[in-house]
């Protein structure tokens, strides 16, 4: 081999790596948890919506708005995870 050939950088160590498995198992965890808050969140409106339906216009939907909040909060955890684990 000649001196112009190209080596491998030396690893940096275990640190980083360990940071980026737990980020990423973080991030499957509170992702599933997110599916499930969004898959077992009852509709309030359209052809799913069972019981306590609110018709068109929605003007009565803001009481609804602490309840559906849930899913945003583990979609906003979700994210702030994942651009954590990418500095």
């Amino acid at each position: 081999m000649s001196s112009s050939d190209p080596t491998p950088a030396p690893s940096t160590g275990g640190s980083a790596t360990r940071v980026g498995f737990w980020a990423a198992v973080l991030t499957v965890v509170v992702t599933a948890a997110f599916a499930g808050v969004g898959v077992t969140t009852p509709p309030r409106s359209g052809p799913f919506c069972q019981t306590a339906c609110v018709p068109y216009p929605y003007v009565d939907v803001v009481q609804f708005i602490p309840r559906d909040s849930r899913m945003a909060l583990t979609a906003s955890i979700v994210s702030r995870i994942c651009f954590s684990g990418s500095s």
